[in-house]
Parts: C-alpha cells; structure tokens; sequence
C-alpha cells in the first residue's frame, strides 16, 4: 500500500548506566484515511438503514460508479481503520444481518481488490442499549486499531452512566474487552463517538463521548478501565435539549451539537466548539444555526465548516465571530450523514462527503453522496450515485 508507518523507543543513558526504553511510538506517513485497496485515495463506504450497505473505490481522484460490494445487513454505523496493521484500512459494520436477527460487528479486511465480501472477524454487538458511535482508531499504541462502540446501558457505582466498549486488536470472537464508564448517572453517554486524535498533546489520542447534556473526554491510553476523565456540561442547560447528541474530532477542535428551544422562530440548532487547554476545555465559540434548525457540523480545512441544517440543506462557509459565513449552500431532499475522514482527489486535504439518500438519480436509483472540495472555494467535485436502480437510502450512514 502507497505510505510507511515508522517505529521508534527511545532511552535515557549517563555513561553505560541507562533507563528503562519508553514504549513504542510510531507515525504513519503518506497513508490515507479509509483507503481501502491502497492506492492513495480514500474510497467509500456508505451504508442504507434497514437495507445494506456498500463501498465505491477511488479510481484516480474519483469515486467510481459501480459498486464493488454489497452487504446484506440492517447498517446501523459504518467506520473504517487499519485493525490488522498491514496498511490496507478495514470497514467496521455495526448492523444486523437479516437471517440472523443478531445484531453483531463485522469487520471486512482491506486490500489490492479492495474490501472482501466476507468478513474476517465478527463480534456480538454486546450491551443492553448500543448508542449510535462506532469507530476504529488505535487505543493504546500497538500499531492496531481497536474498535469501539457505545452502550447507552452501561453502569459504575454511580448508576447507569452510559459508556463505550472497547475490543481491542487483534480482533477476534475472543479479543479482550474494556469498558469506558461514565462518573455520573443519567449521562447516557454513547450519543455519539469521536476520537483518534491527540487532543492533549501527550502522544496518545484521545475519545470524546456525546450524552445527554454533557460531553465527556476519556484521555489515553485507552487500554484498561482506569481511564482519566473531563466532564463537560451544557453551557445552556436551560435554553438546549441534546447537548452531546452528536460529536465530531478535527484537527484538534472539537464540534458538540446541541438543539435550541428558546428561539422565538422555534427550535434552532446550536454547535459548540471546544480546544484543549492545560487548564482544561475552553469553548472557543456557539453556533446557532438557521431557523431551520443545524443537525450536524465538522471542521475542515482554511477553517471551514461543513453543517447540515434541518436534513434539508447543507451549509460549507468558514466561521467568523461565532458565525458560519456561507461560502455554498447545498439544497438536500433528505440529509444523511456528514463526514470529513476521506481525502479523495489526493491534495492532502479530506473532503467534505454529504448524504443525501432521498435524491432521485436519472437511473431511477434513490440516494447519493455529494463530494464537496475540502478548502476554499468548496466546490463539488463529484456526486456519488447508487449504481444499482433497486436500492435505495444510499448515503443514510458514511464510514467516519
């Protein structure tokens, strides 16, 4: 695959008396987030509630039309990683497959031909009430990338807190388990995940957990139970409801959504963006979106914004004194996901991919993801279509 991960250890010494080696530290360079068969380019994964779920590959800067797999599951969560470390990233599907009644997650392993069909690994989707957070990013700096999903159901001596379980590499029937627990009841922490990233600057990423009203940051390692915690809460607790509902991790910014019901055009959306001081979370500004209400939003590049608004239109603009400036807006027919992982025309920059899974295509198919340029001037590059006129909903759910 296109890119090489370096490993390194480091050790202090005075003379020929020296100190323990520190644990192993390693950098991926020139490598692509969910590029799957490893040209490059990041391809697509886009799954339909309640129908399938699929990939598209990257050929040359463009999505290709046809579709290279599809999956008979009941798609809940897409997310992609390397899980075994051989470069190719993998897709992780949180869903049910239909003769089964089970709802599991299955891992299909990538390569030169892309995702295989059949999944290598399958896990029962464990927990009494599976939030809506599904990711696959390295937890404690093995070199694999562990998966995570949440479990509204999960409890510590507290009460029922909500929380994330955490399956960690190699994935396996068998892979050992543990558990991320909230620290105060009624949190229903696993809205929403986001994480693989660094947010405190200590060389090991991070995992932020949407719940109800509160957002909560669990700082790596993210290898046992003993985990470090910040609690943050809504800082409008009496004019928002679904504070933490969903969060996104980009570039060191931290995106939490929130739902106004103070306004007196009705119910507005509200995005909150935080950064990670010594001191602890900042909130560097508020968003309140349109009257129609902000479902969805994540940084990209030049310090833009993508931010759907309603699931009826989508907005990409730069923020300016608590603001998004609109550069574009997208008119949807029905919103899915937002995601700003991939880099598909190689530029070094991740685009900004918008479901739309109601459009109507010329082929009669319904759904499409809209391929928006991740930098000034956002213009679209592409909008993927179904490729099969009997399926429907695609772009309901992205791989993030």
């Amino acid at each position: 695959p296109v890119g090489r991960r370096y490993y390194w250890r480091v050790r202090g010494c005075r003379g020929e008396v020296c100190g323990d080696w520190s644990r192993v530290m390693y950098l991926n360079v020139g490598r692509t987030e969910c590029d799957f068969n490893g040209d490059g380019y990041g391809d697509l994964a886009a799954g339909r509630s309640g129908v399938s779920a699929s990939v598209q590959l990257n050929v040359g800067g463009r999505i290709a039309a046809a579709v290279d797999a599809d999956w008979p599951y009941y798609v809940y969560r897409l997310a992609c990683g390397d899980a075994d470390g051989d470069g190719f990233e993998d897709l992780a599907l949180l869903g049910e497959l239909g003769e089964l009644g089970a709802e599991r997650t299955r891992i299909h392993r990538g390569g030169t031909d892309g995702v295989a069909f059949t999944p290598t690994h399958s896990l029962p989707a464990t927990g009494s009430f599976l939030g809506g957070g599904l990711a696959l990013f390295d937890a404690d700096g093995d070199g694999l990338d562990d998966l995570f999903h949440s479990d509204l159901g999960l409890a510590s001596e507290a009460g029922v807190t909500g929380g994330v379980r955490v399956y960690h590499a190699p994935l396996s029937s068998g892979s050992r388990e543990s558990l991320l627990v909230g620290e105060v009841a009624g949190d229903q922490l696993g809205h929403d995940l986001a994480g693989g990233e660094d947010l405190d600057g200590d060389g090991v990423v991070d995992l932020v957990v949407g719940g109800r009203g509160v957002f909560v940051c669990f700082w790596g390692p993210l290898s046992n139970d003993e985990v470090r915690t910040t609690r943050v809460t809504d800082p409008n607790p009496e004019r928002e409801a679904d504070f933490g509902a969903w969060v996104s991790v980009r570039r060191g910014s931290i995106a939490v959504g929130g739902g106004s019901v103070s306004s007196a055009s009705g119910a507005r959306g509200m995005a909150h963006l935080y950064e990670h001081l010594s001191s602890g979370f900042r909130r560097v500004t508020s968003v309140l979106g349109s009257d129609t209400g902000l479902a969805a939003m994540v940084p990209l590049g030049d310090m833009g914004f993508g931010v759907t608004e309603a699931r009826t239109r989508a907005v990409v603009g730069t923020l300016e004194l608590g603001a998004i400036v609109r550069a574009r807006e997208l008119v949807l027919t029905r919103a899915g996901e937002l995601s700003s992982t991939i880099d598909v025309d190689g530029d070094g920059v991740s685009e900004l991919l918008v479901g739309d899974y109601s459009f109507e295509n010329a082929d009669g198919s319904e759904g499409a993801v809209l391929v928006v340029r991740g930098t000034a001037p956002w213009d679209t590059l592409q909008v993927v279509a179904n490729g099969t006129s009997d399926r429907f909903r695609f772009g309901e759910y992205l791989a993030r």
